[in-house]
């Protein structure tokens, strides 16, 4: 997993991860800047959180450096291959490749990457979770999926819901 931090607080007890691949489009690139900036702002009124993009990365292009995408969009960045996550959670890869597993009878391609997808979260967590011993709660944002209002009032709103799991009515 190769990261790039700069704004980050060991005192944050929120997580925000906007979860999306590369090349990264103009819109999720605005998206991401959007949001970053939000929760940024309402870190000045002493919300203590921060915002990571997880990029997964399934090209050999050349790409800018995890560095340039950081700095441009004011966020927290890291990206990651799938070989990274199979070789950092190797019973998952030996899941996913067990002939009786859901995953291989997946017709789709997209719906068989669910299955390992949000694992990103895990790959995130063993790589510097540790710069983070106060976080309580942990966001996985798909660009795809908006919210009409501030990302920061969300997340507000929510922080004193002691569930494991927050789904849409």
């Amino acid at each position: 997993m190769n990261c790039e931090a700069h704004d980050t607080s060991p005192a944050a007890t929120t997580i925000v991860f906007f979860g999306t691949h590369v090349p990264l489009g103009s819109i999720d690139a605005r998206l991401v800047s959007h949001y970053a900036a939000d929760i940024r702002e309402a870190n000045a009124d002493h919300q203590i959180s921060d915002a990571w993009l997880l990029l997964l990365d399934e090209t050999s292009a050349t790409r800018p450096p995890v560095s340039t995408v950081s700095r441009s969009l004011g966020v927290n960045t890291c990206a990651w291959t799938p070989a990274q996550l199979f070789h950092r959670l190797p019973m998952l890869f030996q899941g996913l490749t067990d002939n009786s597993s859901p995953y291989q009878r997946e017709p789709d391609y997209h719906m068989q990457r669910y299955y390992w997808l949000h694992a990103s979260l895990v790959l995130w967590n063993m790589t510097l979770g540790q710069q983070y011993p106060n976080a309580r709660f942990y966001w996985r944002i798909e660009l795809d999926v908006l919210f009409s209002g501030r990302l920061s009032t969300m997340i507000n709103l929510t922080a004193s819901d002691p569930a494991d799991l927050l789904l849409h009515k």
